[in-house]
């Protein structure tokens, strides 16, 4: 990341030091707010649904009886699935 902020920078016109320092901010914010959101990881992993397989023996058959075809390769409209 610091090699493409100073090749940007010394690729633009002078004066750069405002230009640095917007940038040097945008990249500070962006990196917090990465920091946040991996710090808070947990929380909001815990505000999702909860997701669960169902047994096998509990999943829809084809026709056939052998379980699912290709036809049915959507595992949540398949019912194998639910919050």
């Amino acid at each position: 990341m610091a090699a493409v902020y100073v090749a940007w920078l010394v690729s633009t016109e002078k004066p750069r030091l405002s230009r640095a320092l917007w940038a040097a901010a945008a990249i500070a914010v962006g990196h917090l707010a990465y920091l946040i959101v991996l710090a808070n990881s947990e929380r909001l992993l815990a505000a999702l649904p909860q997701w669960s397989c169902r047994p096998e023996s509990e999943t829809n058959m084809s026709a056939s009886g052998h379980g699912a075809t290709a036809a049915d390769a959507d595992p949540v409209e398949r019912g194998l699935f639910w919050p």
